[in-house]
């Protein structure tokens, strides 16, 4: 008799252990939890997000308050103007931002310096960067002078006559005009080339016709480059935190229909 009751205890015992017990001896998933996929998406998506913010905001605000050494390269963003110097030298300049970089006439990258709201810029005989800067709520239109090196030679309101001298008769005389292309000494044609808020290329075309890039930026800093690709990064990453909202809500309707 003990032994038949002992084998009913011990035989109520497992089948009260194993009513609750799931397969694989309890290492399946655990039925509370989303989908680890989900979770990745969840996780990426936060991630590019803030990436995105870090580089269109943060890099933006850094940029204009001049924080990166000359020596230092930077994403070059729509590239909309571009001069030579006597050197050869590839002067580029965009509308969105408040930097010209200087490349060499093979495209190395030599030094970059910040100018203020410039509308268009050329360059003398002595290297100097003279730019047009465009009227603003606390200041109207002047223009300013920069060494090579980016020190602010000197600054004057703007008058026609002084336009005239640095840019030459029958332009734009308020906004300025972007300069897409530039020739050196040797007769060679410089232009921008398509879809250079994307990937900033110049482009050196002989007199006899042949083409090649001679400033391309690499790819470690198109990536980092704001407003694009930044602003894909950031759809990118809301559609990923899209996508585990969508897939947690499915699995606690799932977990529901179950009870």
């Amino acid at each position: 008799m003990p032994d038949l009751e002992r084998t009913d205890s011990e035989t109520e015992s497992q089948s009260m252990s194993g009513h609750g017990a799931q397969p694989n001896g309890g290492a399946g998933p655990k039925p509370d939890k989303v989908p680890l996929w989900a979770r990745i998406c969840c996780c990426a998506g936060l991630a590019l997000v803030a990436i995105s913010v870090v580089l269109t905001f943060v890099m933006g605000i850094l940029e204009d308050e001049g924080f990166f050494p000359s020596e230092m390269e930077l994403p070059m963003k729509r590239v909309d103007t571009i001069a030579l110097d006597k050197e050869g030298n590839i002067h580029c300049h965009s509308s969105w931002s408040t930097r010209i970089q200087i490349y060499g006439p093979e495209g190395r990258f030599i030094r970059g310096f910040y100018v203020d709201n410039i509308r268009r810029f050329s360059i003398d005989a002595n290297q100097n960067v003279s730019t047009s800067v465009g009227s603003t709520i606390f200041s109207g239109a002047k223009f300013r002078t920069y060494n090579w090196e980016g020190k602010l030679l000197r600054e004057e309101p703007y008058v026609d006559e002084i336009h005239d001298k640095i840019f030459g008769i029958g332009e734009d005389k308020v906004l300025g005009v972007d300069k897409p292309e530039a020739t050196d000494a040797a007769g060679n044609s410089y232009r921008i080339m398509p879809f250079s808020s994307i990937s900033a290329r110049v482009e050196k075309i002989t007199p006899d016709g042949k083409r090649s890039v001679v400033v391309s930026q690499p790819l470690r800093l198109i990536l980092i480059k704001a407003p694009f690709p930044a602003l894909f990064y950031f759809f990118l990453g809301f559609s990923l935190f899209c996508t585990y909202k969508i897939a947690k809500h499915f699995h606690n309707k799932k977990r529901k229909q179950l009870r």
